[in-house]
């Protein structure tokens, strides 16, 4: 997808194996969509090299977020239970544990929730 398609879209995926250059690649991509006055929130998964869960500007036009999926999930129980403490106790609760590990998907699903 060349810059033009990609001004367009509102969300862009870089995915590949591991060890291809994704985060290079979604950098500059972000990078280069910023430099063109588009307000861009560049995303990275699990990154272990950069800091987790906060949303840290870049410029005025970039900002970063390396998403986590337990932090997300204890964000998103928050949301929904209304109370910090009771939403923490439900997300690491054992069979809660247990029951997001075991559900084909879900730790996928939570990210993809986040953004």
């Amino acid at each position: 997808m060349g810059l033009r398609e990609a001004l367009q879209k509102k969300l862009i995926f870089v995915s590949g194996k591991g060890g291809v250059g994704k985060t290079c690649v979604s950098q500059a991509s972000a990078l280069a969509l910023s430099q063109h006055g588009h307000k861009t929130l560049w995303v990275t998964f699990e990154d272990p090299t950069l800091a987790r869960g906060e949303t840290q500007e870049l410029s005025p036009t970039l900002h970063h977020v390396n998403c986590d999926a337990s932090m997300a999930f204890e964000e998103y129980a928050t949301m929904k239970i209304g109370v910090a403490g009771l939403a923490k106790l439900f997300v690491q609760n054992k069979l809660m544990r247990y029951l997001s590990q075991a559900a084909p998907g879900m730790h996928d699903l939570v990210l993809l929730g986040k953004v």
